[in-house]
């Protein structure tokens, strides 16, 4: 699950570097960056229900999530 938690952070890096340099519709760009956010999301709360972090390091990955899905939402809204 570690693996499948690393390859989607990367991904989710990846597809937020293609919509911030897509000339195109970035809407799209970010809505992909959303699927990958919310994967994310539940890769790192079913880390901590299996008890692969700690309470610490999951509160510190679901602090930065929060801060990524705020920007994320505050890009979007601008491209709708």
């Amino acid at each position: 699950m570690g693996l499948d938690l690393g390859k989607e952070v990367v991904e989710l890096l990846k597809k937020i570097i293609k919509a911030n340099l897509s000339r195109t519709d970035k809407k799209i760009e970010i809505e992909n960056c959303l699927v990958h956010y919310e994967i994310v999301k539940i890769f790192i709360r079913l880390a901590k229900d299996y008890r692969l972090l700690n309470i610490r390091q999951y509160e510190f990955a679901i602090q930065e999530l929060i801060e990524i899905g705020k920007l994320l939402g505050g890009w979007y809204r601008k491209f709708s």
